[in-house]
């Protein structure tokens, strides 16, 4: 089983000298079909992480493979390419665009990936039809359920090939009934094969992960699930 993302001895600091030290020396993986919950106070780390993985920014030490490829010499363009064709990201606050209907606004998440537009709207209704919303197509962000916008906005992360989704408190914004169907979501996406790593405070996200990592002050301790 190849490892999608692999980080080793990764350590991100802020200020003209460093000062400021947001992580401290991370190793971990992430396999395909498996969700890492990433847990931790706010200040802990866990958006650092989550840009360092998404190729948002580089670490100060260490190094981080995706997909098997050392991503510390990728110029501007090449990691653009690969958050286009490798990578998917959620965000709690959905960032759907609001003059654009559901269909549409997966359909953008293809935009970058140089697929037909006639590719790209099929794999967005197979993938919508999936998830429960082939009766949504044609409705506004703005007529949806919480747990509509981020179905949708899971959708708009994952369509193509993507291998790596990064979910920043995905549920954050969401009650009791669409958080399950969100923690359902992604665990249909891991049966699809992509690998899931979740930044949360929920604990009912967390129970559901394979395995658990918690940051403090920038630093991990780790424990599994199941």
């Amino acid at each position: 089983m190849k490892t999608v993302a692999r980080v080793e001895n990764v350590s991100r600091t802020f200020g003209r000298h460093g000062e400021v030290t947001a992580l401290d020396n991370v190793s971990l993986e992430v396999n395909p079909g498996q969700i890492l919950a990433l847990e931790g106070p706010s200040g802990s780390g866990k958006s650092t992480l989550l840009n360092i993985l998404g190729l948002l920014d580089r670490p100060t030490h260490g190094r981080y493979w995706l997909n098997g490829d050392a991503t510390d010499r990728l110029n501007s363009r090449d990691r653009a390419r690969r958050r286009a064709h490798v990578l998917g990201f959620v965000f709690q606050a959905f960032h759907l665009l609001p003059t654009k209907n559901v269909i549409d606004n997966v359909v953008v998440g293809a935009a970058y990936q140089r697929l037909p537009r006639r590719t790209r709207y099929q794999l967005a209704l197979e993938l919508l039809d999936e998830l429960g919303l082939s009766h949504r197509l044609t409705a506004m962000p703005a007529t949806l359920s919480g747990g509509e916008l981020q179905r949708t906005a899971i959708a708009r992360a994952v369509v193509g090939e993507k291998r790596l989704l990064l979910c920043d408190e995905p549920t954050g914004n969401l009650d009791t009934s669409s958080t399950q169907l969100v923690i359902a979501v992604l665990r249909r996406m891991t049966d699809r094969g992509i690998a899931v790593v979740v930044a949360t405070h929920d604990p009912v996200v967390s129970s559901h992960a394979d395995r658990v990592v918690r940051l403090v002050d920038g630093q991990p301790s780790s424990g599994a699930h199941r």
